[in-house]
This record gives C-alpha cells, structure tokens and sequence, in this order.
C-alpha cells in the first residue's frame, strides 16, 4: 500500500511540476478550445476553469513543499504521546504549515491574476458592463489592451489608470496578506 501511495505521489508530482512551467506556454492553443466550448457554455465558467488549471499545480507544489518542512520530530512527538495520527495532522502539523500554506495560496492567486491572455480570449471584450454572465463580459486585462492599442491619448491615460488599479489591487492584497500573517506570528 505504501508503495503504491508513494509511486502515484511520484506520478502526481511530475505531473503538477510539468503543469506548473508549461501552463503558461499553452495559453494559446487551449484558449482557441476555450472560444469553442464558451460557445456552449458560460464565459465565467471557463475563465474559473482556466484559472484552476493555473492554480492548481502551484498550491499543489506549494503545499507539499510546506508539508515538508514542519520538522518529523514533532509528529514523533505527538504520535509518541499516543495522539491518533489523524489527529497529529490536524493538531501539529497544520498549525505549524499554515503560513506556508497560505503563502503558497496566494503566490498561485497572484500568478493566476497576471496571466491576461486566458481573459483577453475567453470573455470576448463587451465594452458594456454586462451582469448577464453567459453572454461577453468587459474585463480589465480587455480593457487595458483596448486602450493601449487605440489611437488616441485619452484611451492611453486610461488604459495606464486601468493598469494602476490592477496594481493596486494586487499591492493591497499582498498587504493584508501580510498584515494577517503578521498577526498569527504574534499569538
């Protein structure tokens, strides 16, 4: 049993390392696959389906790596104590992993926010702000593309106030992530 487990975490973590360097590189050809099945289905679940496809190999390295570093003699420990192993997971190691758990979390919400290609093709640039969300949607990535390409200096100005937002947005995040992780090291 245990090598069985081992030999498909092994499988599991090639295939997340090579998912997590080559998602970005296929963006393209599945974002043609995407047009077609939007048509079928809704623009918001394609783009929520695209974003996972990005996040996913990236907590999944994330997570495994925090694991990793929560020291084995506290799950000796715990476990000596007679403490269920179930238990010990739940009671020790999560605790000690969840900074890096939540880090790993964010650093994939982060990655999956900059990748703009999967949005600039799948919502299909309605100009309008639309609350339909089977039918094209306005998207700031969208946005910023349109303005930046257009002819006229106003559209500049807005395409780099959309881009500031954008960084904003991030920057304010990253500080209340900071801000909560800061709070749990003083407890």
């Amino acid at each position: 049993m245990d090598l069985c487990c081992s030999i498909m975490a092994s499988i599991l973590r090639i295939i997340s390392s090579s998912f997590c360097f080559c998602a970005s590189l296929g963006l393209c050809s599945m974002d043609f696959i995407i047009d077609i099945v939007s048509l079928i289905i809704s623009i918001i679940s394609c783009a929520i389906w695209w974003r996972s496809v990005i996040m996913v190999p990236i907590i999944l390295i994330a997570s495994h790596e925090a694991f990793r570093l929560v020291p084995s003699s506290l799950r000796e420990a715990s476990l000596a104590l007679g403490v269920p192993k179930w238990r010990t997971i739940v009671g020790v190691v999560l605790p000690v992993a969840s900074r890096a758990l939540i880090t790993g979390a964010i650093l994939a919400i982060s990655r999956a926010l900059g990748e703009a290609a999967p949005m600039l093709f799948t919502a299909f640039g309605n100009p309008f702000w639309n609350l339909n969300l089977g039918k094209p949607i306005a998207t700031v990535p969208m946005l910023i593309y349109t303005y930046a390409t257009g002819p006229y200096d106003d559209w500049h100005r807005k395409a780099w106030a959309a881009s500031f937002v954008l960084m904003m947005v991030v920057l304010v995040t990253s500080l209340l992530t900071r801000a909560f992780l800061r709070g749990k090291t003083n407890e």
